[in-house]
């Protein structure tokens, strides 16, 4: 998912998206997005992150659906 994905279902600004990634990826000394990709990826980033299960596996991402646009 892409900052511009992201931005559009917060209803926020590309530009805002952008300045907290890079905010956050400063925080944890990151240089990259293959860097942000790693981190995320690992025991630390999943443990932090909340993304690991009561058992140790990775847990689905929540599936956002769309509504359907109805034809004018």
């Amino acid at each position: 998912m892409g900052i511009n994905q992201i931005a559009a279902l917060l209803k926020k600004s590309n530009k805002t998206i952008s300045a907290q990634k890079n905010s956050a990826m400063r925080r944890l000394s990151l240089r990259s997005n293959a860097e942000m990709y790693a981190w995320i990826n690992s025991a630390q980033g999943m443990q932090e992150l909340n993304i690991n299960s009561a058992y140790g596996e990775q847990m689905e991402w929540k599936k956002i659906v769309q509504p359907a646009m109805s034809p004018s």
